[in-house]
């Protein structure tokens, strides 16, 4: 089996070396860039396997870099995963608009990275490679206090210190200077004069240094201090940001379905005054109509035809409306959404209210026309090709029920028209 190679795009060197290492666990090397422009200019001439990208980075968002690669045909199919602390609905939208494949969190949960790989058959579904809780931890201890060493503290420190020894190697050389000179001077004075100097000079330098040591551990105290003071206001800072920001969104959403609710029930009242256009000009003796359910009863008079005629569409006797092509009502091809994992539970779609469909194995489906569509949170859905995917959004829909014919006024998916 051909090597796998993982691109980690991250400023933070720290987090490039812990998940490079989790990687490894699983038989992946990684090829790590600490910039998106890096990133890029690496993809000129490799292609890695999957790609984790961090969102914050100084020079371009990773947002926009998932996007510019993805309008490359050559990485269009290659899985790429945001590598960030960000999480939400509204952010995996922005992920998923993006063309980004999902969130790994930095929190780096084994078995989260892990089901991400064997996702793309990056890594064998039996795999047993798992560690402990304490590790876990140890690890991401160790690339938080790394980043915040690396970040902040190592910086200010260095600064600090080669100041100091650059002001005790000055003190010290003028005083061995000073030293100097006056051995040449009193050479010729009494040894114990000589001796009693040099003792003198000794404490000297002894008081010199305890002060410079003293003032180098209140100045680190003090700089630390204003670090914490700033990192604390920093977060502080992005807390009630955060908080304005989710604020306003709750608003415009609000705001949003208000005017979704508000176009539905105008979109309906139109439907209902087609209804009496179409009814009055299908009143040609020239023109079908009825149709008919298979008993020939009638069930339904036609609302419009399509520009080919192909297709037409009706409403029933208690109010329901549905598309009849070919003899037979449409079908509904959209996903199925659930709001229980595992595709369990009542089914929602995005459509409108009032409206009868065929399902994929031939039953008829309805959606209530009492229920008007509102934002659903939902954890799971069927793709179109009738696969069940685990996922996290909200969706304007309504719910989708097994057929009622005391409701809909319909039995039969066949129909005739006259």
């Amino acid at each position: 089996m051909d090597e796998i190679i993982a691109l980690i795009v991250d400023d933070s060197k720290a987090a490039c070396a812990v998940l490079g290492r989790l990687l490894k666990r699983f038989g992946i090397s990684s090829q790590s860039v600490h910039s998106a422009q890096e990133g890029l200019a690496y993809l000129e001439s490799h292609t890695p396997d999957i790609i984790f990208m961090d969102h914050s980075m100084p020079d371009m968002d990773g947002l926009e870099a998932v996007e510019i690669i993805k309008e490359q045909p050559n990485f269009a199919a290659t899985p790429i995963y945001m590598f960030t602390a960000k999480s939400g609905n509204e952010y995996q939208e922005q992920v998923a608009k993006a063309g980004a494949n999902g969130v790994v969190s930095k929190t780096l949960e084994l078995q989260a990275l892990k089901q991400v790989l064997s996702q793309h058959r990056l890594v064998a579904d039996k795999s047993t490679q798992e560690t402990s809780d304490d590790v876990m931890q140890e690890q991401r201890m160790q690339m938080w206090l790394e980043s915040f060493l690396e970040n902040k503290i190592m910086p200010s420190l260095a600064y600090r210190l080669d100041h100091s020894t650059r002001e005790t190697r000055e003190e010290m050389l003028q005083n061995s200077q000073k030293l100097y000179r006056d051995s040449l001077s009193f050479h010729m004075q009494q040894q114990k004069q000589l001796v009693n100097q040099l003792q003198a000079e000794k404490d000297a330098l002894a008081a010199s240094y305890e002060w410079s040591r003293i003032q180098f551990h209140r100045r680190l105290t003090i700089s630390l201090s204003v670090v914490l003071l700033i990192v604390c206001g920093f977060f502080a800072t992005q807390w009630y940001s955060i908080k304005h920001f989710a604020t306003q969104l709750e608003s415009k959403q609000q705001s949003m379905l208000a005017q979704l609710i508000d176009l539905t029930q105008k979109q309906s009242e139109l439907v209902k005054d087609n209804v009496e256009i179409s009814e009055k000009i299908t009143e040609s003796p020239n023109r079908p109509t009825q149709i008919y359910d298979q008993s020939g009863q009638p069930v339904a008079k036609i609302v419009s035809f399509s520009m080919d005629k192909s297709s037409l569409r009706a409403r029933t006797n208690t109010g329901y409306f549905f598309n009849l092509n070919e003899g037979e009502i449409e079908a509904y091809i959209g996903p199925l959404y659930f709001a229980a994992q595992g595709c369990f539970g009542t089914r929602f779609v995005e459509s409108e209210a009032g409206y009868i469909f065929t399902s994929s194995n031939g039953e008829l489906m309805y959606t209530p026309d009492d229920y008007k569509p509102q934002y659903k949170d939902v954890y799971s859905m069927f793709d179109k090709e009738g696969n069940c995917v685990e996922t996290e959004m909200s969706v304007v829909a309504v719910p989708l029920f097994a057929n009622n014919y005391d409701i809909t006024g319909v039995s039969d998916v066949a129909l005739q028209v006259r």
